[in-house]
């Protein structure tokens, strides 16, 4: 079976509002201290690294969030969200990942052979966030 560590809204930065950014150091070091008792097969950040303020603080707020993602040794896809390139380009942000964006290796991603989805034409339809929620509710 595949496991993935999924992280979403670092919102490393200042704390702005709801975004308590000056928490979020060490909640990713919780998150990289986790995974490396898990190893799951890979990792997935879905974006938002930083809490976008203006160019010069958002970069070094970048860079200590791949600092602490670089302890990692499982492949790491990263995903652009709106606030990682509020004041910074698409390329300041793969120039921090850019060795982190995916594994190249045996084991890549763009190397497994795709499997088609078999669904019963009896399947019932539903949202996917209630599948999320019945497997969350089950897990914890």
């Amino acid at each position: 079976m595949l496991e993935i560590a999924i992280i979403s809204d670092i919102h490393n930065g200042p704390d702005l509002g709801t975004k308590k950014g000056s928490s979020a150091p060490l909640l990713l070091q919780n998150f990289i201290d986790f995974v490396g008792e898990r190893k799951p097969d890979c990792i997935v950040d879905l974006g938002d690294r930083v809490n976008h303020v203006d160019p010069k603080r958002d970069l070094v707020s970048l860079k200590q969030v791949a600092d602490i993602f670089r302890q990692v040794s499982v492949p790491t896809v990263h995903i652009m969200g709106n606030h990682d390139v509020d004041f910074l380009l698409q390329e300041e942000n793969e120039k921090l990942y850019n060795s982190h964006l995916y594994n190249e290796g045996p084991k890549s991603a763009l190397k497994v052979q795709p499997v088609r989805a078999v669904i019963r034409e009896d399947a019932k339809m539903v949202n996917g966030y209630e599948i999320l929620n019945s497997y969350f509710d089950q897990l914890f």
